[in-house]
């Protein structure tokens, strides 16, 4: 099942990486259209604003947690004894878990009354449906939850798992 998470994970990381580059290439081609040519493309804002920076925002937060690169203060921890940093880390990622589960559950409510209505944003020349990117939001976030869940069940039953270095990747699937 961990895997199963880890590779949902990674893989949403994937598609944020894409997104991150089309938008980068899209972006750079505007630029260029824009000031050699004077025709830029078209609706770039509206596509880099409702689409790529929303993927690139909202997917790879099951990667983050994945691999415990969310923001933690990881000076506190370190001073705290085994037993507490294990209590601490579970703790952490619990209470991160039913934030993530609440706010994906409030995601998914937008992201169905915007699908329902079949949101789209007015461009220059056409309307750019953006229902489908309030998905991204609910989905990145309800992955999270489940893989911040696992890590504090890793942290509950592997004692061990507290004893880890801040800059190294720790989570084995």
């Amino acid at each position: 099942m961990t895997r199963l998470f880890s590779r949902l994970a990674n893989g949403l990381h994937l598609l944020a990486g894409i997104a991150m580059t089309i938008m980068m290439l899209q972006v750079t081609a505007d630029v260029l259209l824009k000031y050699l040519f004077n025709s830029p493309i078209q609706g770039t804002i509206e596509l880099v604003a409702t689409y790529y920076m929303v993927a690139i925002a909202f997917l790879p937060l099951a990667y983050l947690a994945l691999h415990e690169r969310h923001v933690s203060v990881d000076i506190v921890v370190q001073t705290m004894g085994p037993r507490m940093k294990r209590f601490t880390m579970v703790f952490a990622n619990f209470v991160s878990a039913i934030y993530c589960a609440l706010l994906a559950w409030r995601g998914a409510v937008n992201a169905i009354r915007a699908t329902q209505v079949g949101e789209v944003w007015a461009a220059a020349l056409v309307d750019i449906p953006v229902w489908p990117t309030r998905w991204f939001f609910p989905a990145g976030a309800a992955l999270a939850a489940v893989v911040f869940l696992l890590v504090a069940l890793r942290y509950l039953s592997d004692p061990k798992a507290v004893e880890f270095d801040s800059s190294a990747s720790h989570y084995k699937d």
